[in-house]
C-alpha cells in the first residue's frame, strides 16, 4: 500500500501542550518517510524528518530532529506534581 497525507492541527486541546502540529507522511513500497513532522511546544517548535524503512527486519529508522527556541520550565511542567516547581 502507497499513500501520501498531510495533516494541520492548529492546538491540541489535551492536555494543552502541542501546537501548530504538522505532518507529512509518505508511504511507498513498505518506507515511511515523515518530512516535514513539526509543532510548537514549550515556547518553541521542534521540527524534524523520520525515514523508517518497513521492508527490513528490523526496520532501521533515520531521524533528524532539531529543537528550536524551547522553554525547559515549559517542556517539564505537565510532569511536576506535588506543587514542585524548579
Amino acid at each position: 500500500m502507497d499513500a501520501d497525507v498531510r495533516f494541520h492541527g492548529k492546538k491540541v486541546k489535551a492536555p494543552d501542550l502541542l501546537e501548530n502540529f504538522l505532518m507529512d507522511v509518505h508511504l511507498k513500497d513498505g518506507t515511511l518517510n515523515l518530512k516535514p513532522l513539526s509543532f510548537g511546544i514549550a515556547k518553541g517548535t521542534i521540527e524534524a524528518n523520520v525515514l523508517i524503512e518497513g521492508k527490513q527486519n528490523p526496520p532501521p529508522v533515520s531521524l533528524n530532529v532539531e529543537f528550536k527556541k524551547l522553554s525547559l520550565n515549559d517542556l517539564f511542567r505537565p510532569s511536576w506534581y506535588g506543587g514542585w516547581q524548579p
